[in-house]
């Protein structure tokens, strides 16, 4: 059935003429004087329908009250894809006349209509096209009731609906779904991140409109956003179960391998071993520049995959941290740098990102030594928005400073004092304590960005700018503070989390060592004299082939040091 030309969208209104009769489309308030309609007057509706099937019925669908022309039209092109889906013959016209009823019931209860190709799918296996049955119209009609959580949470589930819940589970029946679709939705995923690897290995110059489609913008599905879909799904079963529809949860089944990342510090050994990989990765790229430049795209695209395998690899741990001695290189590489306060408060402070970027001059008192936090920056795609602190924890929590971060933020208000002074009318006066060179608010992205690039100049190696944060509990522990001590400092919620913060530095270790050490009396020292003087009189009590002194020579260096100290 040709369903590309059914169809009109019109505007009416109630107006009454002297009969008491409805002018409907023919009031004249409806157009203007000059010309076009009154966006102020009227509203759009849509009307569609065809002739008889072989059911004996037309379908008649007319939908008003819209605001615009727009929301009308792309209404009807709805309909049109949906109607357009089943085949002719009378399994195809009771099909139509199922998602005619579909559409009523979604446009009468103000959902979302299902997308085209999962009435499709549906269709094609046999399954109800029953609107209040499907997962995915569902999935949207409870985002729209998720005006509680933040913005970002909120855009989160919405790109996790979008990408993989409704693609993958939106054509099944809430009450039918199973621990075996959610198999078969990461399954799904983990192809997807296969396809897309090899994508990146081919010039984006030959990459076909399929692949641009697919993959371009697209990053890979790490194991972390996994747990954040399974997450968001979880909640909405929940709210299910809630409303009475579920009595299990099927998410709940499904088991992730664990998400848990241990940070780790850039000890010596493990810098000296991103460095040689870091001169590998840098001679690779050399390699696929000049590779791209004479042509030899297959080269390129073998380089491009070692150079992915070795960035992988490039750090120990997803959350590395730096020693005292790296945190210090750092903050003098940057001293020179306008952002220098930020960092220095966040390496000492603790304070997440948006956190530092919202900190008021309200909410710092000098004489005191003291921040207050009552708000943060967040970023919600390009857009920034004030709002409360990540935790409950979080919100009004005191920090102490140090006598070094007092006088770097005397410094920095007497630079901004200075630059407002200068700028006069053109100085953006928001009470921030970190601002651009013109007072307006930082973006937290740039600011993650900026550390990066500052980072990359250092020789340091790589930590992201939540790896302060991780070094400021560090810098605390080895001070002296307490777990709990520290969990207020960072606004945890769980003493947990702050564990994970608190990486024991080789410093720390060693002086934890000494002290209990200290506590065990002792009379003889530990030698290599020990060593010799116990061999010569084991007389064969040691199986197996015989050991020397002299033998230790050849063991790995890091055994022979750990003996002789």
């Amino acid at each position: 059935m040709k369903l590309a030309s059914i169809g009109t969208t019109s505007k009416r209104c109630s107006c009454l003429d002297e009969h008491g009769k409805e002018l409907g489309a023919k009031c004249p308030k409806l157009t203007r004087a000059g010309g076009g309609y009154n966006s102020r007057h009227g509203n759009w509706g849509v009307r569609f329908e065809t002739q008889p099937d072989t059911t004996g019925n037309a379908i008649r669908l007319r939908f008003g009250g819209f605001g615009s022309q727009d929301t009308a039209e792309d209404l009807l092109h709805d309909i049109r894809e949906l109607l357009a889906v089943p085949d002719n013959g009378p399994r195809g016209d009771q099909a139509r006349h199922d998602i005619a009823e579909l559409i009523r019931t979604c446009v009468r209860n103000g959902r979302d209509l299902p997308s085209a190709k999962t009435v499709s799918q549906r269709y094609r296996s046999g399954a109800t096209l029953e609107a209040g049955a499907l997962i995915g119209p569902l999935l949207w009609e409870w985002h729209k009731g998720l005006g509680h959580l933040s913005s970002n949470t909120r855009k989160a589930y919405g790109t996790h609906i979008r990408l993989y819940l409704e693609p993958n589970l939106g054509c099944i029946e809430y009450d039918r779904l199973r621990r075996a679709d959610l198999v078969a939705m990461f399954d799904t995923i983990d192809a997807f991140n296969v396809d897309l690897a090899a994508a990146r290995t081919v010039p984006f110059a030959e990459w076909t409109p399929e692949m641009r489609e697919r993959f371009h913008y697209r990053k890979r599905v790490r194991l972390p956003t996994k747990h954040r879909i399974k997450a968001c799904l979880s909640s909405f079963l929940t709210h299910l179960m809630a409303d009475g529809d579920l009595t299990i949860n099927v998410a709940q089944l499904y088991k992730l391998p664990t998400a848990k990342v241990t940070p780790m510090v850039w000890t010596d050994a493990r810098t000296e071993r991103w460095k040689v990989k870091r001169d590998k990765i840098e001679k690779l790229t050399r390699a696929r520049t000049k590779a791209l430049r004479g042509g030899d795209h297959g080269l390129a695209r073998t380089l491009a995959v070692k150079i992915d395998v070795l960035w992988e690899k490039e750090k120990p741990s997803k959350v590395m941290v730096w020693t005292l001695q790296q945190t210090g290189a750092f903050l003098d590489h940057v001293s020179g740098h306008w952002l220098y306060p930020l960092f220095h408060l966040v390496a000492f402070a603790g304070l997440r990102r948006g956190e530092a970027a919202g900190l008021r001059w309200e909410d710092v008192d000098l004489d005191r030594g003291v921040i207050t936090v009552s708000q943060q920056l967040v970023q919600i795609g390009w857009d920034v928005e004030v709002a409360d602190p990540k935790t409950d924890e979080s919100q009004g929590r005191e920090i102490a400073l140090n006598d070094a971060s007092v006088k770097v933020l005397r410094l920095q208000k007497q630079w901004q004092e200075t630059a407002a002074a200068a700028l006069g009318a053109e100085w953006e006066d928001n009470d921030l304590v970190f601002t651009r060179l013109n007072g307006s608010p930082l973006r937290p992205s740039w600011i993650s960005d900026e550390f990066v690039r500052l980072v990359n100049g250092s020789g340091l190696p790589p930590i992201h700018f939540h790896g302060l944060r991780h070094g400021a509990a560090s810098i605390a522990y080895a001070a002296g503070a307490t777990e709990f001590a520290i969990m207020e400092l960072l606004g945890h919620t769980d003493v947990r989390t702050t564990r994970g913060y608190t990486r024991v530095f080789k410093e720390i270790t060693r002086t934890i060592a000494e002290k209990s050490e200290a506590m065990i009396p002792r009379e003889q020292e530990f030698t290599l004299a020990n060593i010799h003087q116990w061999l010569q009189t084991a007389d064969g009590a040691i199986p197996g082939p015989e050991i020397s002194v002299e033998g230790l020579s050849s063991q790995p260096r890091e055994v022979y040091e750990l003996l002789d100290a």
